[in-house]
């Protein structure tokens, strides 16, 4: 008689790799297709410039475990549904260039943008699947009035800057 055996998966934790599959060396990591529901910890990554998180799902930020010790990056990209808690655990203030995908629901989040003291470059889209339509089916890309003020106070900073799939001007 063959008896199987179930084992619990993995842990999605980068730092779940055993100490000697540390990259001290790796500048780039995109993670893409991913859902996380466990800490994410970035400490087996000390020279990390660049960090992609692309998921279709809402992202909680309060994940990111200790992202803000990354002193190496400098970019950081974040596509997703839904925005959360980014404001509470991340310690950006190194970053200089945010890329950010929401929902046009979620555009509000670009004040995020404002803990990031050193940010020179802010690119701002919305995702297609989340764009609404009215009554006579055409795409309703508006991006709100209080997001356009948030907007107006990081001019003086960012130099670079990205909007997409919004109606801007109205």
């Amino acid at each position: 008689m063959m008896r199987s055996t179930k084992t619990s998966p993995a842990p999605t934790t980068i730092d779940a790799l055993p100490n000697e599959v540390a990259f001290p060396e790796l500048t780039k990591l995109v993670l893409t297709e991913c859902d996380f529901d466990v800490p994410l910890s970035f400490s087996n990554l000390p020279a990390l410039e660049q960090l992609v998180i692309e998921c279709g799902t809402p992202f909680d930020c309060t994940l990111l475990k200790d992202l803000g010790s990354l002193r190496n990056l400098r970019a950081f990209k974040l596509c997703c549904s839904q925005l959360d808690g980014i404001e509470q655990n991340c310690q950006l203030h190194h970053i200089t260039k945010f890329d950010l995908t929401v929902g046009t629901g979620d555009c509000h989040l670009v004040r995020l943008a404002e803990i990031f003291l050193a940010l020179t470059s802010l690119s701002v889209a919305a995702r297609e699947e989340y764009l609404s339509a009215d009554v006579e089916g055409k795409v309703v890309e508006k991006l709100p009035r209080s997001c356009q003020v948030k907007l107006r106070k990081l001019s003086s900073v960012v130099t670079d800057f990205t909007i997409s799939g919004f109606n801007y001007f109205e």
